[in-house]
């Protein structure tokens, strides 16, 4: 209980106007600060799409065969950038290349990508398997706008490669369609042909069938013909066997008659004569029906010989255009690309290549961070030497010095310790984790003047506000640290942090050390360094003009000193 009655009696000692908060704010001040802190970096991969990045589009649209006449526009650059603009996986603004490298120097984007002018036609040859170069682009980043927004552009480029991946695909695809729609085409001209029709024939020939089948009938015709002409000439040979057997009959008879004449018997003259005319008669007319069949047989020669001609001519078409179809196959076989199992050569070949320029690297992650732990330090030791030292010298402000001489003498040993602790994590760094400084002298002249910065700051709140100064400290350094942009962009914090990053001033204490760490721009590093100076100057104005006040001594004032020095 004793212990208890202690500790109460320790509480009460915080009192009047303001001492009162004091307990309350030893546990509202620390919940306050780490809260914003924490919510400065709940989600910054979440909150990308706010972060300001340009694309440069130089390409140059092309087109790529499709197989057989047709052709597949290719404008493979603008897709891209209209792809990546509706996927808002950054706050995409499309610049020309001057524009893109003025505000990248300018911290006003913080990556530009860069399409060359032959995307189009190296998406073309990988669309087609042909051999070529990669498609490639180009991620232009400056570390001196901070290093995490850099190492995460460069984690974009694993996603740009999927992303041209599936352009390529996709046109990979409409080609497919194209190709499929000219051999359908080729097909349907195949079909077409004069194959399926008769050939123009004679009233005997077919009418319907292939000519494969009307050659066939052709050839079956001009068989029976050839039967025909064998057996006519049979016939014939037959027919002049019987014809000449009959004219040696006719023969004998006309001799017999002339016999029988000189012997002058009138009766077998008679009968030879008779014998002699039905022999003539017959030769006549074996003769007759050898003429006929002979006839006969020139008509069939004749009409096979036509047959065969005709046969000729639909043979000689029939071989022409089984050669055009022949070629209309070979055609459409040329025109089907090979499928990914065939084509080897192109298995293991990248399809893009992202190329990395970095105008200031930072090259590790502790020369990247450099710049905000730096400011961190000094802000942090100015908190805790507020705690150990005071702001003023009660006997010089109750004297006749100045007040705004007591206020840079009660400055100067904050200013002093804070400078020693910053510029000494400095050259550790420099000596120990050799993070290479661009400019070292200048970011020895920046971490004093941030140190005096922040320990001008300090000392004003300490004057105004006593010891709720310290945790109004704690309170601004907790800000500053989500609004300062020292590990990802400002953009990717909400408007709290947002309002505020352009009025703080560790914003420029980063700012400064990036252009002395890492290299940029020499205006933004004179900026930065006369907005610290001036806000040095101005709070150290603040506190000769609060310290002037309180040289009016009252009672409650004389009361409050004593309690906060003796309790």
């Amino acid at each position: 209980m004793k212990a208890a009655r202690l500790a109460w009696q320790e509480l009460q000692r915080f009192r009047g106007p303001r001492l009162q908060w004091v307990p309350a704010a030893l546990v509202l001040l620390p919940v306050v600060a780490a809260a914003m802190c924490w919510t400065s970096l709940s989600n910054p991969q979440g909150r990308f799409s706010h972060v300001p990045a340009a694309i440069v589009n130089l390409d140059k649209a092309t087109t790529s065969a499709a197989g057989g006449t047709g052709t597949t526009a290719i404008q493979a650059g603008q897709r891209l950038a209209e792809d990546l603009t509706l996927q808002h996986s950054f706050a995409w603004r499309e610049l020309n290349a001057t524009q893109a490298l003025q505000q990248l120097k300018a911290g006003r984007i913080y990556f530009a990508l860069v399409i060359p002018a032959d995307f189009s036609s190296a998406i073309a040859h990988n669309v087609q398997r042909k051999d070529g170069p990669a498609a490639s682009l180009i991620l232009q980043l400056d570390d001196a706008n901070g290093y995490l927004i850099g190492t995460a552009a460069s984690a974009e480029a694993g996603n740009l490669k999927e992303h041209v991946t599936t352009l390529v695909l996709d046109y990979m695809a409409q080609q497919t369609t194209d190709v499929w729609k000219d051999v359908r085409a080729s097909l349907d001209k195949v079909l077409d042909t004069d194959m399926t029709r008769p050939a123009a024939q004679d009233q005997t020939a077919p009418t319907t069938g292939s000519q494969t089948d009307q050659l066939a009938t052709s050839l079956g015709q001009a068989s029976t013909a050839m039967s025909q002409i064998n057996d006519t000439i049979q016939a014939a040979k037959n027919n002049s066997g019987t014809m000449a057997s009959q004219l040696n009959n006719a023969a004998a008879s006309a001799q017999s008659a002339q016999d029988s004449a000189g012997s002058n018997n009138p009766a077998l003259v008679q009968q030879s004569t008779n014998q002699a005319n039905t022999a003539v008669r017959l030769a006549q007319n074996s003769v007759t029906g050898l003429d006929g069949q002979l006839q006969s047989a020139a008509s069939t020669t004749k009409a096979l010989l036509e047959q065969i001609s005709t046969d000729a001519k639909n043979t000689e078409k029939f071989s022409k255009e089984t050669k055009d179809l022949r070629q209309q196959l070979q055609q459409i076989a040329r025109s089907i690309p090979p499928s990914p199992a065939d084509d080897t050569s192109n298995a293991s070949r990248q399809i893009v290549t992202v190329q990395q320029r970095n105008l200031h690297p930072s090259t590790t992650l502790g020369r990247g961070l450099a710049p905000l732990f730096l400011t961190l330090t000094s802000a942090l030791t100015c908190l805790v030497a507020l705690s150990i030292l005071r702001p003023f010298n009660n006997r010089a402000l109750a004297s006749t010095v100045n007040a705004f001489t007591v206020a840079r003498a009660g400055w100067l040993p904050l200013a002093v310790v804070t400078a020693l602790v910053t510029c000494g994590l400095l050259v550790c760094a420099l000596a120990l984790m050799k993070i290479g400084v661009v400019y070292a002298w200048a970011a020895l002249a920046v971490c004093l003047l941030i140190s005096a910065c922040f320990a001008a700051i300090g000392h004003l709140l300490k004057v105004s506000f006593g010891i709720l100064g310290e945790g109004l400290l704690l309170l601004l350094l907790a800000l500053q640290f989500g609004a300062a942009g020292g590990l990802y962009p400002v953009e990717t914090t909400n408007a709290l942090f947002t309002n505020t990053h352009p009025y703080l001033p560790m914003t420029y204490a980063v700012e400064a050390l990036r252009v002395a760490v890492c290299g940029g721009q020499a205006i933004h590093l004179w900026h930065a360094v006369s907005i610290l100076a001036g806000t040095t100057v101005g709070c150290l104005l603040l506190s000769g003009l609060v310290l002037s006040r309180r040289r009016q001594w009252t009672a409650e004032r004389l009361a409050s000193s004593s309690r906060e020095r003796y309790g």
